[in-house]
C-alpha cells in the first residue's frame, strides 16, 4: 500500500535512488533540516508508511510580474512581485519510475497549492525542471515556460482545480 504524508523521522530515506544525485542527497541529508527550519515542506510517498519511494517539496516564493509571459501578466501591475508556490523538487525512486507515482506526487502537490492559496495568496505554482525530460513531464500537464527561463515553468493557480479534473 502507498501513502503520501509529511516527512517524519519514521521514514526510511537511506536507500532512495532516483538516478539524480542532487535529488537523492537532498532527501537523505537536507530535507529533515529544511522541515525543522521551516524552509520547505517535504511530502513523501512511502510503501508501508516507512520506505520512501518518492517525494516533493513546497515552499513560498515570489516572482516579478514581468517574469511571466506578457499574456499571463497583462492584467497585473507591472514592476511588482507576486506570491507563488514553489514545487522545488519532485523525485521518484528508479525502482518505481514509470508507474504513475510522479503524476500522483504532482497532483498531490497541486492540490496542496490550491488549498494553501485560499489562506495565503499564490498567483501560480512554479517548478524548476532539472532537465528537458523533466520539462516535458510538466508540460504534459499544461505547465508553461516562464518568459526568459527555459527550465522554469509555471501554472496559474486560477483555474487549476478545473485543469486537474481533465486528467483521469
Amino acid at each position: 500500500m502507498l501513502f503520501i504524508s509529511s516527512l517524519d523521522n519514521i521514514h526510511d530515506r537511506s536507500r532512495f535512488n532516483s538516478g539524480r544525485l542532487e535529488l537523492d542527497n537532498y532527501i537523505k541529508e537536507q530535507a529533515g533540516q529544511d522541515v525543522r527550519r521551516n524552509l520547505s515542506s517535504v511530502f513523501v510517498l512511502t510503501k508501508d508508511q516507512v520506505d520512501v519511494v518518492g517525494y516533493y517539496t513546497l515552499s513560498q516564493h515570489s516572482l516579478m510580474v514581468d517574469d511571466f509571459p506578457p499574456a499571463t501578466g497583462k492584467k497585473l501591475p507591472r514592476k511588482r512581485k507576486v506570491g507563488c508556490t514553489l514545487l522545488g523538487r519532485l523525485a521518484v525512486d528508479l525502482s518505481c519510475q514509470g508507474m504513475g507515482y510522479g503524476r500522483a506526487l504532482l497532483f498531490h502537490a497541486l492540490k496542496k497549492a490550491i488549498a494553501v492559496s485560499v489562506e495565503v495568496a499564490s498567483f501560480a505554482v512554479i517548478v524548476d525542471a532539472k532537465d528537458e525530460k523533466a520539462k516535458l513531464f510538466y508540460e504534459k500537464y499544461d505547465f508553461l515556460t516562464l518568459k526568459d527561463e527555459s527550465l522554469r515553468l509555471f501554472m496559474p493557480i486560477k483555474g487549476l482545480a478545473r485543469k486537474l479534473c481533465k486528467y483521469p
